[in-house]
């Protein structure tokens, strides 16, 4: 089941490489908030396991708004936030995967 989230930011060890590969906050947010009753794509965990007692999170998802497809790995922290480690856009295989569930 896919964790609520309501709002993101990137570590600083990370912000700089994800925000080369064009990818903010916001697109994230937008990807893991998408909302299949709108008619967006619903995000869909592709992994998770425990690591320090806090779950990390791979999923793949859309951002209703550019279209774009990503690969997103997160912690989700006090109060739904989500500490994203890694962003970058689907691979197709995945994407394949992705529209075929969909």
């Amino acid at each position: 089941m896919m964790p609520k989230v309501t709002d993101v930011y990137f570590p600083a060890g990370v912000r700089d490489r994800i925000i080369g590969r064009d990818i903010d906050e916001d697109m994230v947010l937008r990807a893991l908030t998408a909302d299949a009753d709108a008619g967006d794509a619903e995000p869909m965990i592709s992994g998770e396991w425990l690591d320090a007692g806090r779950p990390d999170v791979w999923v793949l998802a859309q951002d209703p708004i550019s279209g774009r497809y990503l690969q997103i790995g997160f912690v989700l922290e006090k109060g739904n936030v989500a500490r994203c480690y890694h962003a970058m856009t689907m691979r197709e295989c995945d994407r394949r995967r992705f529209r075929t569930r969909r």
